[in-house]
Protein backbone atom coordinates (compact mmCIF):
# COMPACT_ATOMS: atom_id res chain seq x y z
CA UNK A 1 0.00 0.00 0.00
CA UNK A 2 3.06 2.69 1.04
CA UNK A 3 4.09 1.43 -2.36
CA UNK A 4 1.17 3.25 -3.97
CA UNK A 5 0.63 6.04 -2.00
CA UNK A 6 4.30 7.01 -2.44
CA UNK A 7 3.98 6.82 -6.27
CA UNK A 8 0.80 9.05 -6.89
CA UNK A 9 2.77 11.96 -7.03
CA UNK A 10 4.64 11.25 -10.01
CA UNK A 11 1.38 9.50 -11.73
CA UNK A 12 -0.14 13.67 -11.01
CA UNK A 13 2.96 14.70 -13.00
CA UNK A 14 2.20 12.36 -16.11
CA UNK A 15 -1.61 12.91 -15.91
CA UNK A 16 -4.57 13.82 -13.84
CA UNK A 17 -6.84 10.95 -15.20
CA UNK A 18 -3.89 7.77 -14.17
CA UNK A 19 -3.35 9.76 -10.90
CA UNK A 20 -7.12 9.77 -9.72
CA UNK A 21 -7.96 6.53 -11.01
CA UNK A 22 -5.34 4.91 -9.14
CA UNK A 23 -6.33 7.21 -5.82
CA UNK A 24 -9.73 5.54 -5.94
CA UNK A 25 -8.29 1.90 -5.86
CA UNK A 26 -6.36 2.86 -2.89
CA UNK A 27 -9.56 4.05 -1.11
CA UNK A 28 -11.55 1.06 -1.93
CA UNK A 29 -8.41 -0.72 -0.48
CA UNK A 30 -8.12 1.55 2.54
CA UNK A 31 -11.92 1.87 3.18
CA UNK A 32 -12.20 -2.65 3.19
CA UNK A 33 -9.19 -2.62 5.79
CA UNK A 34 -11.09 -0.45 8.02
CA UNK A 35 -10.03 3.29 7.35
CA UNK A 36 -12.93 4.67 6.55
CA UNK A 37 -11.56 8.15 8.23
CA UNK A 38 -8.90 7.84 5.07
CA UNK A 39 -10.72 6.25 2.99
CA UNK A 40 -13.35 9.48 2.78
CA UNK A 41 -10.42 11.53 2.62
CA UNK A 42 -9.28 10.20 -0.76
CA UNK A 43 -12.58 9.89 -2.00
CA UNK A 44 -12.97 13.76 -1.61
CA UNK A 45 -9.48 14.24 -3.15
CA UNK A 46 -10.67 12.77 -5.95
CA UNK A 47 -14.28 14.02 -6.00
CA UNK A 48 -12.27 17.61 -6.02
CA UNK A 49 -10.43 17.50 -8.90
CA UNK A 50 -12.21 15.44 -10.59
CA UNK A 51 -14.87 17.66 -10.81
CA UNK A 52 -11.93 20.85 -11.49
CA UNK A 53 -9.99 18.79 -14.42
CA UNK A 54 -13.22 16.45 -15.96
CA UNK A 55 -16.98 17.94 -14.71
CA UNK A 56 -19.19 16.53 -11.67
CA UNK A 57 -20.86 14.19 -13.99
CA UNK A 58 -17.42 12.46 -15.31
CA UNK A 59 -17.24 8.90 -14.49
CA UNK A 60 -14.60 9.40 -12.27
CA UNK A 61 -16.38 11.69 -10.06
CA UNK A 62 -19.33 9.54 -9.74
CA UNK A 63 -16.83 6.93 -8.65
CA UNK A 64 -15.67 8.87 -6.17
CA UNK A 65 -19.02 9.98 -4.82
CA UNK A 66 -19.93 6.25 -4.56
CA UNK A 67 -17.23 5.76 -2.56
CA UNK A 68 -17.75 8.09 -0.14
CA UNK A 69 -21.44 7.01 -0.03
CA UNK A 70 -20.49 3.50 1.10
CA UNK A 71 -18.29 5.42 3.47
CA UNK A 72 -20.60 7.16 5.22
CA UNK A 73 -23.38 3.95 5.42
CA UNK A 74 -20.35 2.06 7.31
CA UNK A 75 -20.38 4.83 9.81
CA UNK A 76 -24.03 4.61 10.14
CA UNK A 77 -24.67 7.86 9.13
CA UNK A 78 -27.64 6.87 6.58
CA UNK A 79 -29.71 9.86 6.46
CA UNK A 80 -26.27 11.28 4.81
CA UNK A 81 -25.72 7.84 3.07
CA UNK A 82 -28.89 7.86 1.21
CA UNK A 83 -28.81 11.31 0.25
CA UNK A 84 -25.82 10.87 -1.24
CA UNK A 85 -26.74 7.45 -2.65
CA UNK A 86 -29.93 9.12 -4.69
CA UNK A 87 -27.42 11.92 -6.64
CA UNK A 88 -24.88 9.29 -7.57
CA UNK A 89 -27.77 6.89 -8.85
CA UNK A 90 -29.50 9.82 -10.71
CA UNK A 91 -26.41 10.46 -12.54
CA UNK A 92 -25.52 6.82 -13.38
CA UNK A 93 -29.25 6.65 -14.50
CA UNK A 94 -28.33 8.70 -17.85
CA UNK A 95 -25.79 5.74 -18.02
CA UNK A 96 -28.56 3.27 -18.64
CA UNK A 97 -30.32 1.21 -15.17
CA UNK A 98 -29.16 -2.09 -17.02
CA UNK A 99 -25.53 -0.74 -16.55
CA UNK A 100 -23.73 -2.55 -13.22
CA UNK A 101 -22.52 0.69 -12.04
CA UNK A 102 -26.14 1.65 -11.73
CA UNK A 103 -27.52 -1.65 -10.47
CA UNK A 104 -24.57 -1.22 -7.27
CA UNK A 105 -25.68 2.34 -6.50
CA UNK A 106 -29.48 0.96 -6.12
CA UNK A 107 -27.99 -2.37 -3.96
CA UNK A 108 -26.26 0.12 -1.52
CA UNK A 109 -29.04 1.83 -1.10
CA UNK A 110 -31.58 -0.58 -0.49
CA UNK A 111 -28.92 -1.95 2.51
CA UNK A 112 -29.31 1.67 3.34
CA UNK A 113 -32.68 1.76 3.64
CA UNK A 114 -32.82 -1.39 5.84
CA UNK A 115 -30.71 0.05 8.07
CA UNK A 116 -32.83 2.57 8.71
CA UNK A 117 -35.26 0.27 10.01
CA UNK A 118 -37.48 0.40 6.44
CA UNK A 119 -37.61 -3.09 5.16
CA UNK A 120 -40.42 -2.44 2.57
CA UNK A 121 -38.27 0.23 1.17
CA UNK A 122 -35.27 -2.34 0.83
CA UNK A 123 -37.47 -4.31 -0.71
CA UNK A 124 -38.78 -2.36 -3.24
CA UNK A 125 -35.53 -1.57 -4.36
CA UNK A 126 -33.92 -4.76 -4.57
CA UNK A 127 -36.84 -6.60 -6.77
CA UNK A 128 -35.97 -3.52 -9.26
CA UNK A 129 -32.57 -4.65 -9.00
CA UNK A 130 -33.07 -8.47 -9.93
CA UNK A 131 -36.01 -7.11 -12.60
CA UNK A 132 -33.23 -5.29 -14.37
CA UNK A 133 -30.77 -7.56 -13.71
CA UNK A 134 -32.32 -10.66 -15.13
CA UNK A 135 -32.90 -9.03 -18.21
CA UNK A 136 -28.96 -9.75 -18.48
CA UNK A 137 -28.10 -12.94 -17.72
CA UNK A 138 -25.04 -13.46 -19.14
CA UNK A 139 -23.67 -10.73 -16.72
CA UNK A 140 -25.64 -11.30 -13.86
CA UNK A 141 -25.50 -14.90 -13.30
CA UNK A 142 -26.40 -17.00 -10.57
CA UNK A 143 -22.91 -16.22 -8.69
CA UNK A 144 -22.69 -12.79 -9.23
CA UNK A 145 -21.75 -10.39 -6.56
CA UNK A 146 -25.22 -8.01 -6.90
CA UNK A 147 -27.96 -10.95 -7.42
CA UNK A 148 -26.60 -12.99 -4.28
CA UNK A 149 -26.63 -9.14 -2.06
CA UNK A 150 -29.86 -9.05 -3.49
CA UNK A 151 -31.27 -12.38 -2.51
CA UNK A 152 -29.80 -11.92 0.85
CA UNK A 153 -31.21 -8.39 1.70
CA UNK A 154 -34.96 -9.48 -0.14
CA UNK A 155 -34.87 -12.57 2.21
CA UNK A 156 -33.69 -9.91 5.70
CA UNK A 157 -36.82 -7.66 4.68
CA UNK A 158 -39.53 -10.77 4.36
CA UNK A 159 -39.27 -10.32 8.02
CA UNK A 160 -41.86 -12.46 9.68
CA UNK A 161 -43.27 -14.12 6.70
CA UNK A 162 -43.51 -18.47 6.56
CA UNK A 163 -41.34 -20.11 4.33
CA UNK A 164 -44.46 -20.52 1.96
CA UNK A 165 -44.45 -16.91 1.44
CA UNK A 166 -41.32 -16.58 1.16
CA UNK A 167 -40.92 -19.18 -1.63
CA UNK A 168 -43.72 -17.33 -3.72
CA UNK A 169 -41.99 -13.87 -3.02
CA UNK A 170 -38.59 -15.08 -4.21
CA UNK A 171 -40.13 -16.90 -7.16
CA UNK A 172 -41.82 -14.06 -8.14
CA UNK A 173 -38.59 -11.95 -8.13
CA UNK A 174 -36.69 -14.15 -10.38
CA UNK A 175 -39.91 -14.84 -12.77
CA UNK A 176 -40.70 -18.09 -11.56
CA UNK A 177 -37.03 -19.38 -12.65
CA UNK A 178 -36.54 -22.01 -9.92
CA UNK A 179 -33.42 -23.63 -11.25
CA UNK A 180 -31.65 -20.19 -10.87
CA UNK A 181 -33.14 -19.33 -7.82
CA UNK A 182 -32.21 -22.95 -6.47
CA UNK A 183 -28.87 -22.08 -7.69
CA UNK A 184 -28.42 -18.81 -6.40
CA UNK A 185 -29.37 -19.87 -3.09
CA UNK A 186 -27.08 -22.86 -3.20
CA UNK A 187 -23.94 -20.59 -3.69
CA UNK A 188 -24.87 -18.68 -0.92
CA UNK A 189 -24.81 -21.09 1.59
CA UNK A 190 -21.68 -22.67 -0.13
CA UNK A 191 -19.75 -19.68 0.15
CA UNK A 192 -18.64 -18.33 3.59
CA UNK A 193 -18.34 -14.94 1.90
CA UNK A 194 -21.66 -14.34 2.17
CA UNK A 195 -22.47 -12.84 5.32
CA UNK A 196 -25.53 -14.43 6.59
CA UNK A 197 -23.30 -16.31 9.20
CA UNK A 198 -24.16 -13.75 12.02
CA UNK A 199 -27.90 -13.51 11.01
CA UNK A 200 -28.86 -16.41 11.92
CA UNK A 201 -32.36 -16.11 11.00
CA UNK A 202 -31.85 -15.12 7.61
CA UNK A 203 -29.87 -18.50 7.16
CA UNK A 204 -32.66 -20.52 8.38
CA UNK A 205 -35.26 -18.81 6.42
CA UNK A 206 -32.45 -19.38 3.42
CA UNK A 207 -32.35 -23.15 3.78
CA UNK A 208 -35.81 -23.60 3.98
CA UNK A 209 -36.68 -22.28 1.03
CA UNK A 210 -33.77 -24.34 -0.54
CA UNK A 211 -35.09 -27.18 0.93
CA UNK A 212 -38.34 -26.75 -0.49
CA UNK A 213 -37.17 -26.20 -3.92
CA UNK A 214 -35.43 -29.56 -3.98
CA UNK A 215 -38.22 -31.19 -2.69
CA UNK A 216 -40.20 -30.20 -5.97
CA UNK A 217 -37.81 -31.10 -8.05
CA UNK A 218 -37.30 -34.16 -6.42
CA UNK A 219 -34.00 -34.07 -5.32
CA UNK A 220 -32.56 -34.73 -1.63
CA UNK A 221 -29.63 -32.87 -0.38
CA UNK A 222 -29.33 -34.66 3.18
CA UNK A 223 -26.82 -31.84 3.88
CA UNK A 224 -29.18 -29.18 3.70
CA UNK A 225 -31.06 -31.10 6.22
CA UNK A 226 -28.51 -31.20 8.50
CA UNK A 227 -27.74 -27.39 8.23
CA UNK A 228 -30.93 -26.80 8.52
CA UNK A 229 -31.07 -29.16 11.82
CA UNK A 230 -28.20 -27.77 13.04
CA UNK A 231 -29.53 -23.86 12.68
CA UNK A 232 -32.55 -24.69 14.47
CA UNK A 233 -30.82 -25.66 17.65
CA UNK A 234 -29.15 -22.34 17.13
CA UNK A 235 -32.10 -20.17 17.15
CA UNK A 236 -35.10 -19.18 19.20
CA UNK A 237 -37.53 -20.91 18.61
CA UNK A 238 -39.98 -17.54 17.92
CA UNK A 239 -37.45 -17.58 14.48
CA UNK A 240 -38.87 -21.06 13.77
CA UNK A 241 -41.68 -19.67 11.07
Amino acid sequence: MMVIKTSLPHFGECGHDLYLRTLLELASIVRKKGDIAGSKAMYEEVRKNCEEYFGSDHVLTVKAEHGFAICLLKERNFNAAEKKLEEVLKIRENFGKHQPAYLRTLGFLGECKFQQGRPEACLDLFREAIRLMMVNREVFHERHESIIKSIIYILKSLGDQNKDERLKTLRAVVNGDDYFLCEVLKNIVQNSDHDIAGDIDVKYHLLQVLESLLRERDEVDEQITKLIRQTETEMPKQSRA
